[in-house]
């Protein structure tokens, strides 16, 4: 039997291999994306090189899928550039200016009915307190350059009024059992190498953020090919834990893990610790080093998310199944127990 076709754009990254390995058995997967995919060459997956910033690129991929496009089930959009340098960056302007003429071309390809995904960032939302969890229509805020542009893609995919089911998957901090999530990985290490900076925080480390298991998003997306099909409509989904894991909660079992220690955590004033970090990662800089903490960060210390994510359930059937609380144990020991193995996962990852 034939098999239905899915599309994944950006298939290549940490997100969509892991969609990838949850699709499979059910899809023929097409995967597009500016680096080689090694999880295709089955025979019910193949791979497109695509830079998608190209409008030559976007014009030929939509050639190709012309002779599926009766098969297609569904478009899973994660082309994207984490980055956390916070500079005007080329590579987002270049795909601002092509999306539209990719969604419209697959609006054209597209079966009636066949949804498309977009992959949105919690990043692009203004933060909440404890206690009062985000919807799908908390504001959204793009403060800095990498949730600036996940916003200005919103924008664009909303501006398109597509005749078809859209999604808008709000995803929190997507971690995996290895972390691979930038910021939770940098905490982490700054404690595992016992840095002093890793015992100062400028904000309030009873607030935090809502994360997501990189295999709990795999499945938000496979509900959502299923669930939203025929509903034409731009459906919000908050993708995440309904509850935050705090700062000083993640300080507290990694200096235990660690170093069987309760280490403190000392307030300091925003000044202070932004002067801290630019003369650090000036330094660093100067002898080829680059540090994680900025001075540009430092506004953002304390803020709080959580998420609402009772709507999402009734309208695709999804929750969390993995809370970080019950999972950090396992990545603290793993960076403990196999050090090079850990630095070797995280560092891998773009930041």
């Amino acid at each position: 039997m034939t098999r239905p076709v899915v599309l994944i754009l950006g298939g290549s990254g940490f997100i969509g291999r892991a969609i990838q390995r949850r699709l499979h058995p059910e899809y023929h997967l097409i995967t597009a994306d500016i680096e080689p995919n090694h999880a295709a060459g089955s025979t019910d997956s193949e791979h497109h090189m695509l830079d998608q910033g190209s409008s030559e690129d976007v014009a030929q991929l939509l050639t190709q899928l012309q002779p599926l496009s009766d098969r297609l089930a569904g478009v899973v959009h994660l082309t994207a550039y984490y980055d956390f340098r916070n500079q005007p960056d080329e590579r987002y302007t270049r795909l601002e200016r092509t999306f539209p003429q990719l969604l419209r071309g697959l609006d054209a390809l597209l079966p009636a009915g066949t949804p498309i995904l977009h992959s949105s960032s919690m990043a692009a939302m203004g933060p909440t307190t404890p206690g009062r969890p985000l919807s799908a229509d908390s504001p959204r805020v793009g403060s800095w350059a990498y949730p600036k542009h996940k916003l200005t893609m919103e924008r664009i995919l909303e501006s398109c009024a597509l005749e078809r089911p859209v999604a808008e998957l709000v995803l929190a901090g997507v971690y995996s059992d290895q972390a691979e999530l930038v910021p939770l990985y940098q905490q982490v290490e700054r404690l595992r190498r016992r840095r002093a900076e890793s015992v100062f925080y400028p904000g309030d480390a009873d607030r935090g953020l809502t994360y997501v298991h990189i295999d709990d998003v795999a499945e938000a997306f496979a509900c959502a090919l299923v669930r939203l099909r025929d509903r034409p409509h731009i459906h919000r989904l908050l993708i995440g834990e309904a509850s935050a894991v705090t700062y000083r909660q993640i300080h507290e079992a990694a200096s235990q893990a660690f170093h069987n220690a309760s280490f403190p955590l000392v307030w300091v004033p925003r000044w202070l610790a932004t002067a801290g970090a630019d003369v650090l990662g000036w330094a660093g800089d100067r002898i080829g080093v680059r540090r994680f903490l900025r001075g540009w960060m430092v506004p953002y210390a304390g803020e709080h998310f959580e998420f609402d994510v009772a709507p999402t359930e009734q309208s695709i059937g999804w929750k969390p199944q993995t809370r970080l609380a019950d999972r950090l144990p396992a990545i603290l020991e793993l960076a403990n127990r196999e050090p090079a193995h850990w630095l070797a996962v995280n560092q891998a990852r773009p930041w």
